[in-house]
């Protein structure tokens, strides 16, 4: 199944189901102050015009907000979770981690009988899926106060209650 997804599909789902997915509006609105101060210092020490490197920088600022912007408006048309997207989801995190946030929903919206599936909804579980799984993993890794209680005995070594 996962064969038949384009590679540029789940590259698109994995990057929206990832906690990362509002990364280039983040870089491009919040380090714009302290991009602008590296340039300076970087233009000092090679040699080059501020200005030459500042328009190199500026561009590249203003092609991630406008890329981020043009996504988050192609978002806002496509709300909905299409088949091909739940297909690029699954090959992008595996099915398992898939299969386990989309039971989530249905137990979320189970009384919900005309609820569809939200490709922010579906990004959600799939986040949330895989903090369960990590916070599972450490605690595999951590130190129990109480040790497990040994097993009931067997029949065989249960002690008598008989006097003898």
């Amino acid at each position: 199944m996962t064969d038949s997804v384009p590679v540029l599909d789940r590259l698109i789902a994995r990057w929206e189901v990832s906690r990362l997915n509002i990364l280039p509006y983040a870089i491009s609105v919040v380090s714009f102050w302290p991009m602008l101060i590296v340039m300076v210092g970087v233009a000092k020490a090679i040699g080059v015009e501020p200005l030459v490197l500042g328009r190199g920088m500026l561009v590249v600022w203003v092609a991630l907000l406008v890329t981020e912007m043009g996504r988050g408006f192609w978002t806002l048309r496509h709300r909905y979770a299409s088949p091909r997207w739940l297909r690029a989801v699954h090959a992008a995190v595996g099915d398992d981690v898939a299969v386990h946030a989309l039971a989530d929903l249905i137990r979320q919206h189970r009384y919900e009988p005309d609820y569809v599936v939200l490709r922010y909804d579906m990004a959600s579980a799939v986040q949330q899926e895989r903090a369960r799984r990590k916070d599972a993993a450490r605690r595999d890794e951590g130190v129990r106060l109480v040790e497990e209680a040994d097993p009931a005995p067997s029949l065989g070594q249960v002690p008598s209650l008989s006097r003898e």
